[in-house]
């Protein structure tokens, strides 16, 4: 047995160093990491989840607008370390997501509908752009939630008797500064979006974690 506790970590690390040389490589990692988002120079604690089906990033106060006919969304970072600045991203798509039946009200639709935007997300030495749903998770223990999609997208295994093994993203060293803008009245715009069903997964986090995409 004690053999064994040594093998895994020496697993883990051959892996992590050979997503560093081959970025077609699976790279194994634990569940939970530090994630950095390239586009808002940022990084934060992270869940990885097989059980999600998407990715989502704790914002509030959102706000739609019109930018060169494209619609976009204004925000605050959900993350207790970062600014309370508001950011723009243009918004990719819609997505509906089913609420877990213990959080529905009786005149409840059933679901939420969330914003899609894509972000550059990077764990250790792996780094992809996936598209993240945005839904205020500042009553949960993690701001980014990293699901099944984005876990394949980026070509990672979870190993859940593992935890912290990717250390720092490394390709934070290159990150942009955040589109940070200055406090305004937001733009009138149409956020009819496309929608998007997705199954329901689940998040079993700490602190009953929303049940939102029924993914998170």
């Amino acid at each position: 047995m004690r053999k064994l506790l040594f093998v895994v970590p020496a697993i883990v690390a051959l892996a992590a160093a050979t997503a560093a040389a081959n970025p077609d490589a699976r790279v194994v990692y634990g569940l939970s990491e530090r994630a950095g988002i390239m586009e808002l120079g940022v990084d934060m604690p992270a869940k990885l989840d097989t059980g999600a089906v998407s990715a989502s990033l704790s914002a509030y106060d959102t706000e739609f607008f019109d930018r060169d006919g494209e619609e976009w969304v204004r925000f605050r970072l959900g993350v207790e370390e970062e600014l309370d600045l508001p950011l723009e991203l243009p918004v990719d798509s819609w997505v509906r997501i089913r609420r877990r039946a213990e959080d529905r009200d009786e005149d409840d639709k059933g679901y939420s509908r969330r914003p899609i935007v894509k972000l550059t997300l990077c764990i250790g030495h792996r780094m992809d752009e996936v598209r993240v749903n945005l839904t205020d998770r500042r009553d949960f223990s993690y701001p980014l939630l990293v699901g099944a999609d984005a876990l394949r997208t980026m070509n990672v295994l979870l190993d859940p008797r593992e935890d912290k093994v990717a250390g720092e993203p490394v390709c934070m060293k290159d990150a942009e500064d955040p589109p940070v803008v200055e406090d305004e009245e937001a733009e009138e715009g149409d956020n009819a979006g496309d929608e998007q069903d997705e199954d329901s997964g689940r998040d079993q986090g700490d602190k009953g974690e929303d049940g939102g995409d029924g993914q998170t």
